[in-house]
C-alpha cells in the first residue's frame, strides 16, 4: 500500500497537538478558560453562535500561545514538569518549524473568528439603532388584514 502524498492536516499535526497540549497543561492548566474570560468580556457574546465562535476563538489563542512559548524556548522553566518525550521533541528545529507553520494556519482561523464576531457586533449595533429609528417614522396601524 502506497502512502498519499499528502496527508490530511487533522494526521499532519496530531503531533504538535501533543506537543502543545502538554505544554499549556504544564505551563497554566486553567489558561484557556482565562483567555475565554477576556475574549468573552470582549465581545459579550448573546446567541449560542457567537459562543461557540468565543470558544473557538479562545481555543485558538491559546494554542498560539504555547506555539509562540515553544518558538521561543520559554519552556525551560516547565521542563521538569513535561514527559521526556516532549521535551527531547521542543528541541528539535523540524520539530519547531512545524509548531511555526502550524501557528500561521491557527493565527488564520482565529482571524476568521474575529471577523465573524466583529460582523455579528457590528449587525446586532445596526440592528438595535436601525429598528428604533424606523418605528418611529412609521405610522401607526388601524387596519386588519384578514
Amino acid at each position: 500500500m502506497t502512502r498519499p502524498k499528502t496527508t490530511p492536516p487533522t494526521e499532519r499535526f496530531d503531533r504538535i497537538d501533543y506537543l502543545l497540549s502538554e505544554l499549556l497543561t504544564a505551563i497554566d492548566p486553567e489558561g484557556e478558560s482565562h483567555m475565554r474570560a477576556e475574549i468573552e468580556t470582549k465581545y459579550r457574546p448573546l446567541e449560542a453562535m457567537e459562543n461557540a465562535m468565543v470558544d473557538c476563538l479562545a481555543m485558538l489563542s491559546w494554542r498560539i500561545h504555547g506555539c509562540e512559548v515553544a518558538e521561543t524556548g520559554q519552556w525551560s522553566d516547565v521542563a521538569p514538569a513535561l514527559p521526556p518525550d516532549v521535551s527531547r521533541d521542543l528541541q528539535d528545529p523540524a520539530i519547531i518549524a512545524k509548531i511555526s507553520r502550524y501557528r500561521l494556519n491557527l493565527s488564520g482561523h482565529a482571524d476568521n473568528c474575529r471577523r465573524t464576531l466583529d460582523r455579528y457586533a457590528a449587525f446586532r449595533k445596526r440592528l438595535s439603532t436601525v429598528t428604533g429609528a424606523q418605528l418611529k417614522k412609521l405610522k401607526p396601524c388601524t387596519s386588519v388584514i384578514q
